[in-house]
């Protein structure tokens, strides 16, 4: 229980510099489906974070950092589908991202 109000505080530390509101429950929503769901998500890289993902939760777009991408997987808008785990490391500062975590089952989407 700890690890889970844990990482909601993290998260919501780090979301306070993006311009939409996230509430509590909807960091809770977002945690229980990207864990239980495979999820899509098109690669995105930058400079100050390496490879950022954006994907599609529910009527939503999320950005995630994820902490284990392949380098075969680093291409500028790869597809990819793949399970995400969030982990409680907090996101790098500069990276404009929800959630950070692992990835795990990743392949990429034609």
């Amino acid at each position: 229980m700890k690890f889970i109000i844990v990482a909601i505080s993290v998260l919501g530390f780090f979301s306070c510099t993006t311009p939409k509101t996230i509430t509590q429950e909807n960091q809770t929503m977002e945690r229980d489906i990207l864990a239980e769901e495979r999820v899509i998500g098109i690669v995105h890289l930058n400079e100050s974070c390496g490879a950022l993902i954006t994907a599609q939760v529910g009527d939503r777009e999320v950005i995630l950092y994820p902490n284990n991408l392949d380098e075969k997987f680093k291409k500028e808008g790869m597809k990819l589908k793949f399970f995400f785990l969030n982990s409680s490391m907090p996101i790098p500062n500069g990276c404009n991202a929800a959630a950070r975590g692992d990835l795990k089952d990743v392949n990429a989407v034609r």
